[in-house]
């Protein structure tokens, strides 16, 4: 996939620098694509938000290149990670064709699993192979940020049996408000262990379906749409909410 950031204000952060870290990114997630011809153009197009929000662009047809706003300034490297990460996971779930409310919720919040993931991979990866030599010391504050936002306490699931009983309170309030980021992060954070552990299911975002069911409907959906291997990784999902398929 090719990437280019467009001029802006970026608070100083150089161009090449910014495309240096994307291009990282894309590096940690495409290992697990086989095949993004499914995606149409390759090209990612990153610019500085017009109105402050991070968002990927709908596109109107498969040839148009992806654009990606981002609200950084700075050289705030683990920023530009954790915003850029959540956008491609839009990218690589295809969210041009999402577009039936009811589980939007559910998509946000892989896509803020996406972010921390990232986070935690770069930080590893940076300790050797970082985009330049000189930013190898930079690979500790990947994963400060990635801590600061596991440790908030709005991002704590509360005092409640499990996620499935507060998925229950908290689902209409979902499905009204598809980013209410600190609940995006509760369901993000319950399912990093198992993506951390089978980074290989990434692949499954690709075939998220467009479907406005009850949440475990989807989930079935959702699994008889993957490919054979990846079945039982959908089933450890559902697994994560109590739900059995």
């Amino acid at each position: 996939m090719k990437v280019f950031v467009a001029t802006g204000d970026w608070g100083g952060a150089q161009i090449e620098d910014i495309r240096a870290v994307a291009r990282d990114v894309i590096g940690q997630f495409l290992k697990y694509f086989p095949d993004v011809r499914y995606l149409g153009t390759q090209h990612i197009i990153v610019q500085k938000s017009p109105d402050v929000c991070p968002r990927a662009i709908f596109r109107e047809e498969l040839t148009d290149p992806f654009f990606i706003n981002l609200n950084t300034m700075g050289n705030l490297w683990a920023k530009v990670a954790y915003q850029f990460a959540h956008e491609l996971c839009h990218v690589f779930s295809n969210h041009d064709k999402l577009r039936k409310e009811g589980n939007q919720w559910f998509h946000e919040s892989l896509c803020e699993l996406a972010s921390i993931y990232c986070l935690f991979q770069m930080s590893e990866s940076w300790k050797t192979s970082a985009p330049y030599e000189h930013w190898r010391e930079y690979a500790p504050h990947l994963s400060e940020y990635g801590n600061e936002f596991l440790n908030r306490p709005e991002h704590k699931l509360p005092e409640t049996p499990s996620l499935t009983y507060w998925l229950k309170d908290n689902i209409e309030r979902l499905k009204a408000d598809s980013c209410i980021r600190e609940l995006n992060a509760i369901v993000a954070i319950k399912l990093l262990p198992l993506f951390q552990a089978k980074p290989k299911g990434w692949e499954s975002i690709a075939y998220i379906p467009d479907c406005s069911d009850i949440f475990e409907e989807f989930l079935r959906k959702w699994r008889s749409g993957v490919p054979e291997h990846l079945c039982s990784f959908i089933e450890e999902i559902a697994e994560v909410f109590e739900i059995k398929l």
